[in-house]
């Protein structure tokens, strides 16, 4: 969801779930009558679930997730990823001028202090 805009997220979030989700519920009675054993519609019924596995290597790391564990290499080749299967083009430029910024947000703060004073109302909750 992080790399879908706002007002296309309704549409990529929930209608695939609903249409997969009715789908679903409405053919497994007809799956259970056809092969008529229950070990046999357990296994046919789970067995999509072990193409999950291949999501680690299609879906990309999230790109904020990257930049807050400093992984800003990894991240614009993220990017340049997503912008290659977008059919877009960025100026390198761009990549460039982000890693400056973020290098010298970096260098600034002191990450440690600053984010035990931003996150003391998170700290309250988790004791």
């Amino acid at each position: 969801m992080e790399y879908v805009g706002p007002e296309k997220r309704t549409l990529v979030g929930n209608v695939p779930l609903a249409v997969f989700l009715t789908l679903g519920a409405a053919s497994l009675p007809w799956i259970a009558y056809g092969l008529a054993d229950w070990r046999l519609f357990s296994i046919v019924t789970s067995a999509p679930l072990a193409l999950t596995i291949i999501a680690w290597w299609i879906v990309p790391e999230s790109a904020r997730w990257l930049v807050l564990k400093g992984r800003i290499d990894q991240t614009i080749v993220t990017l340049q990823r997503i912008a290659q299967v977008n059919g877009k083009v960025v100026d390198v430029h761009v990549y460039d001028e982000f890693r400056v910024i973020h290098s010298l947000i970096a260098s600034s703060c002191r990450s440690s202090y600053y984010l035990s004073i931003r996150s003391r109302m998170l700290v309250r909750i988790l004791q």
